[in-house]
């Protein structure tokens, strides 16, 4: 009964978002960590974790409008986001011999350094005050 009122609660949250995008910031507080620790899994370096985990969220918001809401969680959703721009850095950056990227999949460091800290990045406070999500002029 709990998952039936989570997942309600979440698919209302989302149209409240697709309606008011200033409603995406409890979204992102929501998945943030989350989509955090996925990325920091396959990419390892903090800087690019942060870039990567930065565009996800962006992205969603530029396209929240098109989201259909199809009974799966709204974190699946960034999760595809998530892997298809790590897929898309690891292949422009294969070819220059980077060292940070290697099969698409992280070196060194820890997802505990990244995430247990409970540190967001510079638009981690996204939610209460990065212009790209509180003031799109566009919607």
């Amino acid at each position: 009964m709990k998952a039936l009122k989570k997942e309600a609660d979440e698919r209302l949250l989302v149209e409240a978002a697709q309606k008011d995008p200033a409603r995406f910031a409890e979204l992102y507080e929501n998945h943030f960590e989350r989509v955090y620790a996925y990325v920091v899994r396959r990419v390892g370096d903090r800087a690019e974790t942060e870039d990567v985990t930065a565009e996800v969220f962006h992205h969603a918001l530029e396209n929240l409008k098109r989201f259909e809401w199809r009974g799966i969680p709204f974190a699946a959703w960034l999760f595809r986001i998530a892997a298809n721009l790590i897929s898309d850095r690891w292949r422009k950056t294969r070819g220059r011999g980077s060292s940070r990227w290697r099969h698409g999949i992280r070196r060194g460091g820890t997802e505990s350094d990244a995430v247990s800290s409970g540190e967001h990045f510079a638009c981690g406070t996204a939610a209460r005050g990065c212009p790209e999500i509180r003031g799109r002029e566009k919607y």
